[in-house]
């Protein structure tokens, strides 16, 4: 599962999605995402998708201690 980071909270993303189609003729879509860890709470937030950072594990970066 990939998780995220949101203002300082991991989260994942809960699947649902919202849209819409601005005058120029762009869509404007939000993500909902929740927190993996349900000890910090069960709030779900709709975000764009620019907001999240990946989170990744060292052997997936290939980066050394």
């Amino acid at each position: 599962m990939t998780t995220y980071v949101f203002d300082n909270v991991e989260i994942k993303k809960t699947g649902r999605t919202a849209k819409r189609e601005l005058k120029s003729g762009k869509v404007d879509e939000l993500l909902e995402i929740t927190p993996v860890d349900e000890n910090i709470g069960k709030w779900k937030k709709w975000v764009r998708d620019a907001e999240l950072f990946e989170v990744k594990d060292k052997e997936e970066t290939g980066e050394e201690e």
